[in-house]
């Protein structure tokens, strides 16, 4: 995700091709902290022990971003 990506559409694109490449949602978070930059990436890093949990990843990331969908 580079800065002038939108937050919410790059996340759905990335859970459109983990779905097709048929990735274990487990490692959703750990894949998607690897590909995010910035505050993304901070927020992810804070969320670390939570990685896992994709949902927590995702929610972390958008409300460091001050998304609120």
């Amino acid at each position: 995700m580079t800065k002038d990506d939108d937050p919410e559409a790059y996340i759905k694109a990335f859970e459109g091709t983990a779905i097709q490449m048929g990735l274990d949602q487990s490692q959703w978070g750990h894949q998607l902290g690897a590909l995010v930059i910035n505050e993304a990436q901070a927020a992810y890093r804070a969320a670390r022990e939570e990685a896992q949990d994709y949902e927590a990843v995702k929610a972390a990331i958008l409300y460091r971003l001050e998304i609120f969908p």
